[in-house]
């Protein structure tokens, strides 16, 4: 019985585990560091390749060096569905000193929409309950980027 109730658990947490691991992305054992949009711009330009709305975490150390890079949500062509707290679940977990929440619009337009300020304004004041603060908050477009809030 004992047996039978661990290989459940196992399957469990192996079921699980799939489910969120496609969307991290990976740690960065590499010096990245994010000192401006521009530079979080040239890190994540490639994001405009995607035909849906993906939503990336970066999490940084108190020097703004990259230490974990993760996709929190993917959308469709224009829109995404973001969690408060899966956008500082890993940032918790490994004790992140700030993060940037980055975006890409599929359309190539970078201007924030209207969802985008609504956003930037729940996770500014989440990130003061949290003390973990967002340093820049991102839209990428077609060639470029803009920030929200």
């Amino acid at each position: 019985m004992l047996n039978q109730k661990r290989l459940k658990y196992s399957k469990v947490m192996s079921r699980r585990d799939a489910g969120i691991l496609p969307f991290v992305l990976h740690h960065q054992p590499q010096k990245v560091y994010l000192h401006s949009a521009d530079d979080v711009y040239n890190y994540c330009k490639s994001m405009m390749s995607y035909p849906k709305e993906i939503f990336r975490v970066l999490l940084l150390n108190d020097q703004r060096k990259l230490i974990y890079d993760e996709i929190v949500a993917i959308g469709t062509l224009n829109g995404c569905r973001i969690f408060i707290r899966e956008v500082f679940r890993m940032a918790v977990f490994i004790n992140a000193a700030g993060i940037i929440v980055v975006h890409n619009h599929p359309s190539g337009d970078p201007a924030p929409s209207r969802e985008d300020i609504r956003l930037a304004k729940l996770l500014k004041e989440s990130s003061n309950i949290m003390g973990i603060p967002i340093l820049d908050n991102v839209v990428i477009g077609d060639g470029g980027f803009e920030l929200v809030g």
